[in-house]
């Protein structure tokens, strides 16, 4: 976090006051500059991208299960990497009937008899 923003400000400080204001070394944050991200970590941001797309596509409410066998990888793995990006799967709302139409109650007759059968527009 530091190492950023050092980086991010370098041109309008020189590294040697913001590492002397920030408290860390200049050859720390030249070499986090020439650092490669390790293998597992380009296979996790690959992996990332992979649940972000499936994730999406269908509508947040895949959990890792479904997206790990779309993905073909271990479902442990993809809960973790989904727990880090902070992803859960949506629960769809149950189907709740609202409308009892075998109730006991009386069905009471048409007293008004209005007649909702137009023959023209207006």
């Amino acid at each position: 976090m530091r190492y950023a923003f050092v980086q991010n400000n370098k041109q309008a400080f020189s590294v040697k006051l913001l590492s002397k204001v920030l408290k860390v070394s200049r050859s720390g944050y030249y070499d986090w500059q020439r650092h490669k991200p390790s293998k597992r970590a380009q296979a996790n941001k690959h992996l990332d991208e992979g649940i972000m797309e499936v994730y999406h596509r269908h509508k947040r409410r895949y959990g890792s299960p479904r997206i790990a066998c779309q993905l073909q990888i271990s479902h442990t793995r993809v809960a973790r990497r989904m727990k880090v990006m902070g992803l859960k799967a949506i629960a769809r709302k149950k189907f709740r009937v609202t409308t009892d139409s075998g109730h006991v109650k009386p069905v009471y007759d048409n007293v008004l008899k209005r007649n909702f059968v137009t023959t023209a527009l207006n």
